[in-house]
């Protein structure tokens, strides 16, 4: 056996090394709790046949919104708008009202809940009901819309949906850098 030859084996043993590590941490690593987490609309109707698509990005620990782009369908009663805002002193875990920016008194905002049988939004995701008995939209009856009503008869409720988000563990991350590992040897072999 020359040099080369017993370096390409010290090398193999190394790459195969690495992918069991890998492989092992993938299988016992804990589950990913990521600080933020992003949040999407699946399937969100309103009984007047409105639909509602986007998201947010929420950190469960601080209870903070960003990233906020929810766009309804629109109707005549609500035309269609970005909401891209968090409504001042309206945000919990059970649920939070949002608006386009420049709400004031008259305008409408979108109120999100959810707290079904004590689902809440965590760091570590998963799917979050709607709820369907509290009204999708809100008139503002104060110019900064911390407070508002539900417009009588005009009430529009949530007939589906839930807000979903799938994070990825820290392990799948390791895993396939693993893989990668082992493409290169194998293409290295087949060069040589």
């Amino acid at each position: 056996m020359n040099i080369k030859s017993i370096l390409k084996i010290t090398f193999i043993k190394k790459l195969y090394l690495l992918s069991i590590v890998s492989v092992l941490l993938t299988c016992f690593a804990a589950p990913s709790q990521a600080a933020i987490v992003q949040w999407n609309l699946i399937n969100a109707v309103l009984d007047d046949g409105q639909t509602l698509t986007g998201g947010f990005d929420h950190d469960r620990d601080t209870n903070t919104y960003s990233n906020i782009s929810i766009a309804n369908s629109g109707s005549q009663t609500f035309p269609s708008k970005v909401f891209t805002n968090q409504v001042l002193n309206s945000g919990n875990w059970l649920g939070n009202k949002f608006d386009d920016g420049s709400s004031s008194i008259g305008d409408f905002t979108l109120s999100l809940y959810w707290n079904i049988n004590g689902q809440e939004l965590t760091n570590a995701g998963g799917t979050v009901d709607l709820r369907t008995d509290i009204p999708a939209f809100f008139f503002c009856t104060t110019a900064d819309c911390s407070t508002g009503s539900i417009g009588g008869s005009d009430a529009v409720y949530f007939a589906s949906g839930s807000l979903t988000t799938v994070p990825i563990p820290a392990g799948v991350w390791l895993f396939g850098s693993g893989l990668l590992g082992l493409v290169s040897v194998a293409r290295r072999k087949t060069n040589t």
